[in-house]
Order: C-alpha cells, then structure tokens, then sequence
C-alpha cells in the first residue's frame, strides 16, 4: 500500500508560492484569542462575575443558578475553599443539581479534602443515570401521547 502524497509534495513548498501569506500567518494574530487563565484581563472579568453573582445571592437566595455560577467562578479564580461552600448552598437548595455536585466534586479534590469523594461521586452517577432513564421515559411516552 502506498501512502498518499502530501501536499507539499504535490505542490511544492506553499511559501514559494505566496509568500506574503506564510508572513502573514507568522506576525498576525486573531482578532479575539480564547483568555489565559491567568491574565489580568480574565481575572477582573471573573472578579467582576463573582461580585455579580454574589449580588444575586443577596437579592435572592434560594437562586441556585447564581451559587452554581459562584461554585464554578470560584474555581477558575483558585478559591476551591469558597467553591465548595457555594456548591454545599446550593446542594441544600436543590439537592439533585448536578452541577452544584460535580463543581464540590472538583473543589473538594482540589483542597485535598478526599474523604467524602466516593459518595458523591456515586451520587452523581447515580443522578445521572436517573435523569437518563427519566429522557427516556418522556421520550418514548411523550411519542405514545403524540400519536393517540
């Protein structure tokens, strides 16, 4: 079996010919480049976010989107002492979030507090697996309802 030829070696070297566009590619830069998780830039706007987020805990808090927002912030920001008390407030609110657990998850694993990792991470398999086998059933008993 022969491998196939590359396009370099069907066509020749691509600088040769056009070059302008290999210089280009070399000194340009996108127009927008996914954040670095350490820039200033990045942490101002997760501070920002977090101070928001935090401001929507005060206005309401049973809200459990803004504490899954805080959980996961805190984390990108490096405070998984603060994400798991924000993923515990909203495991009390909404005892099924999954996203409250597996962010508690990370943090906990984080702060090296692995002592109670099993359980959740058997109660978030566990919530997984029922929310599968719930689609399921509206699937295929919504499709019953349809067609009657």
């Amino acid at each position: 079996m022969c491998p196939l030829p590359s396009i370099v070696d069907t066509y020749g070297p691509i600088s040769h010919k056009t070059p302008h566009l290999v210089q280009t590619a070399r000194t340009s830069r996108l127009p927008w480049s996914p954040p670095d998780a350490k820039s200033v830039d990045h942490r101002e706007t997760v501070n920002q976010a977090i101070a928001e987020a935090t401001k929507a805990t005060e206005l309401d808090p049973r809200l459990v989107q803004a504490y899954d927002l805080l959980g996961s912030l805190y984390l990108q920001n490096e405070q998984p002492d603060r994400a798991v008390k924000a993923s515990q407030i909203a495991l009390t609110i909404a005892p099924k979030d999954q996203r409250a657990l597996y962010t508690l998850i990370l943090a906990l694993r984080k702060t090296n507090s692995k002592g109670e990792l099993k359980e959740l991470v058997q109660k978030l398999t566990d919530l997984r697996k029922s929310e599968a086998m719930e689609s399921n059933q509206k699937a295929r008993y919504g499709q019953l309802v349809e067609e009657q």
